[in-house]
Parts: structure tokens; C-alpha cells; sequence
């Protein structure tokens, strides 16, 4: 866990930190910062290593969560998680060095990848710096000054770090996004997750055909969006089990990434915190106001919610908010990107019946946080389709999957924890 989820820390991390070195330093400060950045995070992940081994108690025996966790680790493999595992590791590995010969050869294709996210991040490469002024002519990369800068950042900072440009490097990130993606998927579930559940979310969420194509055709920031949003909910569910400050700190950042990344990302952001904030309130009056977390976690959505609207421009969402209108001709759209089309295979349409089926044989905490959040997520990448102007970007059959994209990780994530039945009890927070 620790490897992947340093990844998509780092990659965080440098979004905003490049950014802010980029406009108010220079290019010169890239690489040692770069160079620091590697050293912070070698000592993080040493720290991590052997903090790993310590055990943590809520009080003087084992928490059943822990008995749970070094049960799994003394239980051996059964020929179906050796099969699976290896399934998963060869469709991963083939995958991407397929994907590496495709960007070393032919790094980017896309229309809008290449208009946006890539000639932001090419411009303050070439600049070296971030203008700020909107009079420069390339104010915040150029392009679109209402499209965040920030997710061009992880397209720049490798060339940034080289000295020049390199289409290639650019899009080194997402490759190693899509390799990590399943890897975090198997290691961010909370610690009483079986192993089988673990490998079969790294494999759904490996296998799903437009996460790859989003990396053969590189450019676009869903992928990563996803990547932040999956992080951000698997370390929330770990933190509703077992509530640590680090935890929930990581979840903030990741959080904050997200709605940062794309302009509709905040959104996705506030849709699955308007369903972790109740059920955390709920969880609080059973435990009749013995979960502490709670307190912290309403402090993250706070500062989740500032920051997001210190750093971006979200004029556009406001106002597509005050222009309310139901198109019901955007479901046949939606149909299509979610069921006929291969881009999910049929996951999309499955995890809403097995949410539901789950909620309906089961009712219990965890079962009714998983339907709400798949509902939560699912409404949110069809809602600017059915309820604004946006409906012509459905019905031109250009964006729906790409919101799709967005949060079939996350879902992958909460379904694996709402297979689980029941809670442990919480570790001490540090």
C-alpha cells in the first residue's frame, strides 16, 4: 500500500507545489525541490515500514480488526486468489508495456488533451514559469484559463525536472497511475477486508477497458480524477473502521486533488462527502457520542470545501446550477456510454443491482453506505447531462463516459467494503 498510495500522495503533492514554485519562484526551483521531495518521501515510506509492524491497540488485548488481519496473513493462498492473482498481474503487466510502446511512439492524440491539459502544461514548461497576469497572453499555461492548472502540473514536472520538453514524459504519469490504480485498490480497503474481495477489486478496477484507452490516448485528466477520488474514499472507509488522524489527513489531500483536478471534480467530491458526513453523525448517536472521529471529519469536509474555493474557478458550474432544466433526451445517451458500449463492459449497470440487492438482503450500516454512495456518485456523473445545459455534450455522445470514469473506481471500492458485515472496534487516533 505504501508504494501506490505514495504515488498518488506525491503526484498530489505536486500539483499544487509545482504550481506555486512555477508562479511565484521559477523554474529554477523545480529540481531541488524535486530532489527533497524524493528524500521526504524515501523517509516517509521507512517510517510507514516500520510503523506497519507495530501493533496498535484500543486497549490492552487486540482489536478484532488486528486478530482478523494477521489471520489473513497466516492463511494460505487458495488456487483461486493464486489464479486470480496471477491473471491480474499478467493482464496488468501486458497492459502496460503495450501502453509504454504506445506513448514512446505516439505520446498524444486527443483533441482536447493536447488544446488543455497538455499545452498548459508544454507552456509553463517552456516559460518557465506560471504567469499570472490575464494580460499575458499565456496566463495560467494559456489555452482555457477556466480549466485548472493544477492536474497540467503532473503532465510538467518530469520535464520540468529534465529541462525540456518531452511529449513522452509528459505522460509518464498516467502509465504509472493505471499500474498503481489496482495495486492502492487491493491495500486501501480497511485492514478486516479478506484477501479474495481485495483481489477481485484490483481486478475490476484493472480490467475496465476506458481506463486503459485513457492511457493509450493520454492526456485527458479523468483517469487521474478517479485515482485521487478512489485514494480519498478507500482511506475515509479505512478511517470509519479504525480512526487515525494520519488517515484522515491523507483522505483531505486527495480529496482536495480531486475537486481540484477538474472543475466538475468538486462535485464528485461534495457528493460523496454529503454521504460520509451523515452516516458518520448516524454512526456517532449509536455509539451514543462515543465515536470521536466525527468532529475531525466534519473538519475536513470544512477545509476540503475553503480550499477548493480558494483555488478554483467554479463560475462555470454556478452558472450551469442556475440554469435547471430536465432533458429526458440524454437518458438514451447515458444508455449508451454506461451499458451498450464496451467502455465499462457491463459494471456500471451491475454495481447499482448488486448495491441495491445488497441493501435490500442485508440492511445493515455498512450495506446502506454503499448504495448511498454508488447512488451518490452515479447521480452525479449523470445529473449535468439530465438537469442542465450540458445535455449536449451527452447527446453528442462526447463526455458522459469520461464522468464514468471518474468514480467506477471509488464504486469499486465501496462495494467491496459493503460486502463486509459489521464494524470493529477503532484504534486509538495518532
Amino acid at each position: 500500500m505504501a508504494i501506490a498510495l505514495g504515488w498518488l500522495v506525491g503526484q498530489a503533492i505536486v500539483m499544487f507545489a509545482a504550481y506555486f514554485l512555477m508562479a511565484h519562484v521559477g523554474a529554477s526551483a523545480i529540481k531541488p525541490a524535486a530532489v527533497t521531495m524524493l528524500a521526504v518521501g524515501c523517509a516517509a515510506f521507512a517510517w510507514m515500514s516500520m510503523r506497519t509492524g507495530r501493533v496498535n491497540h484500543a486497549a490492552n488485548e487486540p482489536c478484532e480488526a488486528e486478530l482478523r488481519m494477521a489471520a489473513q496473513k497466516r492463511t494460505p493462498w487458495t488456487a483461486l486468489e493464486r489464479v486470480l492473482l496471477g491473471v491480474l498481474m499478467v493482464s496488468i503487466g501486458v497492459k502496460a508495456l503495450s501502453m509504454a510502446a504506445s506513448i514512446a511512439w505516439n505520446p498524444g492524440r486527443c483533441e482536447d488533451a493536447l488544446a488543455y491539459w497538455l499545452f498548459k502544461a508544454k507552456s509553463v514548461t517552456l516559460l518557465g514559469q506560471v504567469p499570472l497576469s490575464p494580460d499575458h497572453p499565456f496566463y495560467l499555461g494559456g489555452s482555457n484559463p477556466k480549466y485548472p492548472i493544477y492536474p497540467s502540473m503532473i503532465a510538467a514536472w518530469i520535464p520540468l525536472v529534465v529541462g525540456e520538453w518531452h511529449e513522452t514524459l509528459s505522460v509518464l504519469p498516467w502509465l504509472m497511475t493505471f499500474v498503481m490504480l489496482p495495486v492502492l485498490a487491493a491495500s486501501v480497503l480497511p485492514n478486516r477486508t479478506p484477501r479474495l474481495i481485495r483481489l477481485m477489486a484490483a481486478y475490476l478496477i484493472g480490467s475496465l477497458p476506458l481506463a486503459a484507452i485513457h492511457v493509450f490516448r493520454p492526456g485527458y485528466v479523468d483517469l487521474i480524477l478517479a485515482s485521487f477520488l478512489m485514494g480519498a474514499l478507500g482511506l475515509m472507509l479505512q478511517h470509519r473502521e479504525q480512526p487515525r488522524h494520519s488517515t484522515l489527513l491523507l483522505a483531505t489531500l486527495l480529496f482536495i486533488a480531486a475537486a481540484c483536478t477538474k472543475r466538475e471534480g468538486a462535485m464528485a467530491v461534495a457528493a460523496a462527502l454529503t454521504i460520509l458526513v451523515p452516516f458518520a453523525m448516524f454512526k456517532q448517536r449509536q455509539t451514543r457520542g462515543i465515536w470521536k472521529p466525527l468532529p475531525s471529519l466534519l473538519a475536513t469536509a470544512a477545509v476540503t470545501g475553503v480550499v477548493v474555493f480558494l483555488l478554483m474557478d467554479l463560475s462555470d458550474v454556478s452558472g450551469d446550477a442556475g440554469r435547471w432544466a430536465y432533458h429526458p433526451e440524454a437518458w438514451a445517451a447515458i444508455w449508451r456510454h454506461a451499458v451498450e458500449w464496451p467502455s465499462f463492459s457491463f459494471f456500471i449497470p451491475l454495481a447499482l443491482v448488486v448495491a441495491a440487492t445488497m441493501l435490500v438482503l442485508r440492511r445493515d450500516a455498512n450495506a446502506s453506505l454503499t448504495f448511498a454512495l454508488c447512488l451518490a456518485l452515479f447521480g452525479y456523473a449523470v445529473s449535468p447531462f439530465l438537469l442542465t445545459d450540458n445535455v449536449r455534450f451527452a447527446l453528442n455522445d462526447q463526455t458522459p463516459s469520461r464522468l464514468f470514469l471518474q468514480i467506477a473506481p471509488a464504486m469499486v471500492i465501496a462495494l467491496a467494503y459493503g460486502i463486509q458485515r459489521g464494524t470493529t472496534c477503532p484504534a486509538p487516533t495518532n
